[in-house]
């Protein structure tokens, strides 16, 4: 039967047959446990039998399907499960009459309107089936479309909603030119209706399975024959040019032959999908298809006996990252079995067999749905500087403990309460400029990164303290790590006073010659200015660390020089001379 995954780590399903009527089961499977359990028995033929394609949730929270036959009419049912309370309930008999279908199949979808849609292969009109709705927050049916043969007749394989273009995508088995199927879409704005394409033996023939809109933007399905084999083909429809392509050719004994449901994709441009019959081992395979390199590729082959045999079904990808599906027969009672197929490490494990009480011979699609309801949660979050909640309603600034609540809307309109210990820590960013430049980080005990700001923020080699002190004069910040928050500082400026060397004296009393010079800015990036008061006839020279002269100067008698110098940045002396007397001047390039 058709399986979904729910939110709470468990899976549901529909096999066909099986019970104590034997006319169908609802079951739970449970990973973490491996177990399975039987929920509901479909034996009452008022409520329906015989559940025909895969579950669907809709966004009340509640499930959806169909039965093939029972009900008031022995036509099928729409009906409704509540998977929390496991509660049943029909909601439309199906009549079998001009006005209503018969025999609905291959399961519903929604269009974000609380409207679901699905099929019926027989009744309607012209007795060929139908398209129709069903809107269950008004309990109202109607019938859409009806096949007459020329535009369809027989669908199977459920309906695809693309919500882009506000159309349903759908497929009939019989019906069309050629009377081998049809590719077909309902415009759900104009309510019209379109035959696509016309299939063919060349392009595949009696079409069944859902659809896939794929992350390319394409339509993906499978025929069950026709094809260069006759064996059935994968074809890609493009809904923008409505061009149609033959992707693979099954061939019975390599790629098998008569598949029987969609493919679902895993990764962007990757398909999984399997085939009922042929293979190596002639019991049918899970293959991989990458629709991006062309490459077709067996990844597993199913034994008929305890791993199964006749896969049905599109398989579930689920949030571990493995497969899940359904053989129809095979197993410990040969009434089939579920299993889990691993991608990534290529492994195959069956994890439960159908035993005839718990259902039999499961046939449909598998699908993968997160139940959306009203909930209560906790959580613990410990965050820096800020935090916003997760509806947004609220922002904490201030550190400090807080027991926050707040309220979600999930995607039924549902409120979901999360309670949040929040712990709120904000690293201190504050800096003291002390009287000799030396900064000093507030924080205690963190992790500090003094940098430069003047130079991109680069580090500063070995500065990984609470304090730092300059050489030179520039703009400095902390990068602080404070229990894990990280938070930097406001650049500070720092101008450093470099007082001169003790000058070189020649005569008594010389000093006083220079006691008007002034030499500025210092630190300087190599344009210096020099006030010489009272000073004539001076020479200036200019070393290096090394005692090289890279400038000199004689005979100036001006009251006030430029000296450039164009050196690398480091530590540079000037000598002024005047007369007898000379003073020295340590100069600091940056």
């Amino acid at each position: 039967g058709s399986l979904f995954k729910a939110s709470n780590g468990k899976f549901y399903g529909l096999p066909r047959w099986g019970g104590a009527a034997n006319t169908g089961t609802f079951f739970e499977y449970s990973l973490s446990e491996n177990t399975i359990q039987k929920l509901i028995e479909f034996f009452k033929a008022p409520d329906g039998k015989e559940p025909s394609g895969p579950l669907f949730l809709a966004s009340n929270s509640k499930l959806y399907g169909t039965t093939s036959s029972g009900g008031d009419f022995n036509a099928g049912v729409l009906y409704e499960i509540d998977v929390f309370s496991n509660l049943f309930t029909k909601k439309h008999d199906f009549e079998g009459t001009v006005t209503s279908g018969s025999g609905p199949i291959g399961g519903l979808t929604e269009d974000g309107k609380k409207k679901l849609y699905g099929v019926t292969i027989r009744g309607g009109t012209n007795n060929k089936g139908t398209l129709f709705s069903y809107t269950y927050s008004t309990n109202t049916f109607e019938n859409l479309v009806d096949f007459d043969g020329i535009n369809g007749n027989s669908p199977v394989g459920g309906l695809l909603f693309v919500a882009a273009e506000n159309k349903l995508y759908g497929t009939t088995t019989y019906g069309g030119a050629n009377d081998l199927g049809v590719l077909f879409e309902y415009d759900l704005t104009t309510r019209t209706f379109s035959k696509l394409i016309d299939f063919s033996s060349s392009a595949g023939t009696y079409p069944r399975g859902k659809l896939l809109y794929a992350s390319d933007s394409n339509i993906y399905g499978i025929t069950n024959k026709g094809g260069a084999n006759n064996a059935g083909v994968l074809y890609q429809f493009s809904p923008n040019t409505g061009d149609y392509k033959v992707l693979v050719d099954f061939d019975v004994t390599t790629k098998g032959f008569r598949p029987y449901s969609g493919v679902t994709e895993i990764a962007d441009g990757i398909l999984y999908g399997m085939v009922r019959e042929g293979g190596p081992l002639n019991f049918g395979l899970i293959y991989e298809y990458d629709f991006v390199n062309d490459i077709f590729t067996d990844k597993f082959d199913f034994n008929g006996t305890n791993q199964g045999k006749s896969p049905y079904g599109s398989p579930l990808f689920a949030a571990n990252g493995k497969l899940y599906g359904v053989t129809y027969y095979g197993g410990n009672s040969d009434y089939g079995i579920l299993f889990e197929y691993n991608p990534e490490a290529d492994q195959f494990v069956k994890k439960v067999d159908f035993d005839g009480v718990n259902g039999s011979r499961p046939q449909y699609g598998i699908t993968e749905v997160i139940p959306c309801y009203a909930s209560q949660g906790t959580t613990v979050v410990e965050s820096c500087d800020s935090y916003t909640v997760p509806s947004g309603d609220e922002t904490y600034v201030v550190p400090g403990n807080y027991t926050v609540m707040d309220t979600l809307i999930n995607a039924c309109g549902n409120d979901s309460i999360l309670s949040i210990d929040l712990t709120l820590r904000i690293a201190n960013r504050a800096v003291d400029l002390e009287a000799d430049s030396t900064l000093v980080a507030n924080a205690v005990g963190a992790i500090y990164q003094w940098i430069d700001c003047n130079d991109n923020n680069s580090e500063i080699p070995g500065a990984n303290q609470q304090s730092f002190t300059p050489t030179t004069s520039g703009s400095y910040a902390v990068i602080i790590n404070e229990d894990g928050c990280v938070a930097i500082s406001e650049c500070i400026e720092i101008t450093l006073v470099i007082e001169p060397d003790d000058p070189i004296v020649l005569g008594m009393d010389d000093n006083r010659v220079f006691a008007d010079v002034t030499v500025y800015p210092n630190p300087n990036s190599g344009i210096l200015h020099i006030e010489f008061g009272s000073l004539k006839d001076i020479s200036l020279k200019v070393t290096n660390v090394n005692g090289q002269t890279i400038y000199s100067q004689d005979g100036i008698n001006e009251s006030m020089y430029e000296l450039v110098i164009n050196e690398d940045p480091g530590i540079y002396y000037l000598d002024i001379r005047s007369g007898n007397s000379t003073q020295q001047y340590k100069l600091v390039l940056y």
